[in-house]
């Protein structure tokens, strides 16, 4: 009797584990990632690929970035994660963009080269470069329709749109990531910026 109960319990865990495992980390990455992709044109927090959402004491920041610059050119992470240090921690953005092409030109992996893609979009908007922004985010959604980024980067879109005074493109972006993407953790403010853009429009 136990070891049938301890076959159906391993039986069990494996199951879940094989049907929803792969949606439980993608839901997990989605809103740990959240906030950071849907506030665009607020202060970020810190970004970094190593330790996104948590702050850190400022030596061990900088001892960080010392050993990650030592290991660029053997090691794509580092590359990456530095690119995205001088991003969202330094916020120098025209200083991050070459680390990211860099990271496009030598990344062999292709995670490393779609994360480097959609960072890129991102960063070229925060740096103002708006059309290279919108290019590149198109491009990551034409090569990545699938990632778990992909209503991240309608959003960012929507959002520079809403800002350029582009109300009727926002909208349909807006609209894109709730039908799109119903489950993703960008819906809610999709949703919250509909109603905004409604009101406006009535106001007015």
């Amino acid at each position: 009797m136990l070891r049938a109960v301890v076959l159906v319990a391993v039986f069990s865990v494996a199951f879940f584990a094989t049907a929803y495992g792969d949606k439980v980390y993608r839901y997990a990455i989605d809103q740990a990632d959240a906030a950071r992709d849907e506030s665009r044109f607020n202060e970020p927090p810190v970004g970094c690929f190593l330790y996104r959402g948590t702050h850190f004491e400022l030596d061990s920041v900088e001892r960080w970035r010392s050993e990650a610059e030592q290991e660029i050119g053997a090691d794509e992470y580092a590359l990456f994660s530095l690119s995205m240090y001088v991003c969202y921690v330094e916020k120098d953005y025209p200083a991050a963009l070459p680390l990211f092409e860099r990271t496009l030109r030598e990344a062999r992996t292709p995670p490393v080269k779609a994360a480097a893609l959609f960072e890129s979009g991102v960063c070229q908007l925060m740096a103002g470069y708006g059309d290279a922004g919108l290019q590149s985010l198109d491009e990551f959604l034409s090569r990545y329709p699938s990632s778990w980024r992909a209503p991240a980067a309608v959003m960012y879109k929507a959002v520079y749109y809403r800002e350029l005074g582009k109300m009727e493109k926002a909208r349909e972006l807006f609209s894109r990531v709730v039908v799109e993407f119903p489950l993703s953790p960008q819906v809610p403010k999709a949703l919250e910026s509909l109603e905004k853009l409604r009101q406006d429009k009535e106001n007015n």
